[in-house]
């Protein structure tokens, strides 16, 4: 009976080994109630020990697991996070290339409208030109008889002073003065 208890109880490390945490686990207790049926106390403290011991390799593959997955959690969201971003900067550069392309077509717009603008000051100029130029030519050619008529009037100015001086050395008799009131008279007139 001891040794059939002991064959049924018996657990090799390579079915350990191999066996999930939760088989493990289960294996480990069935391993118990097995102990208790058997009457060798050097066999129970031997395989108290190996469960012991198995129980503590179970532990430390469960904490590596939990490790393992606390990592690959803490990776997951930081390449999440990074992800984000890489969106974020994206999405920045994305608009700061849109908005100076929209600044640039702004200044392009404006400068097109400014050389319009002088395009058509210019056409303007040029019309108002053509038509005050013959103006401009009358005026001038008006301005040129008024000057020659001012000549005129001074060498005629002129002429009368030095008769006048002339007169006013020899005297001047009631026929002569009649003259030239007369003259005078007709050149008001004119």
């Amino acid at each position: 009976e001891t040794s059939q208890a002991k064959e049924s109880t018996d657990i090799t490390g390579s079915e350990l080994s191999l066996a999930t945490p939760q088989e493990t686990d289960t294996q480990i207790k069935t391993s118990r109630k097995g102990l208790r049926s058997t009457t060798g106390a050097a066999n129970a403290a031997q395989w108290k020990k190996q469960l012991d011991d198995k129980i503590q390799e179970n532990r430390e593959i469960k904490n590596s697991v939990k490790k393992m997955e606390k990592k690959h959690l803490k990776d997951i969201k930081d390449l999440k996070a990074k992800n984000e971003a890489m969106e974020k900067e994206e999405i920045t550069r994305r608009k700061e290339e849109e908005a100076t392309l929209q600044s640039q077509i702004q200044k392009t717009r404006d400068a097109t409208a400014r050389l319009e603008t002088e395009q058509k000051k210019k056409i303007f100029i040029e019309k108002t030109i053509r038509e005050i130029e013959p103006q401009y030519q009358q005026m001038k050619d008006e301005l040129g008889s008024l000057k020659a008529s001012q000549k005129l009037v001074a060498e005629e100015l002129q002429r009368f002073k030095a008769m006048e001086n002339f007169r006013l050395k020899e005297p001047e008799t009631k026929r002569d003065r009649l003259k030239r009131i007369k003259k005078l008279s007709s050149c008001a007139h004119s």
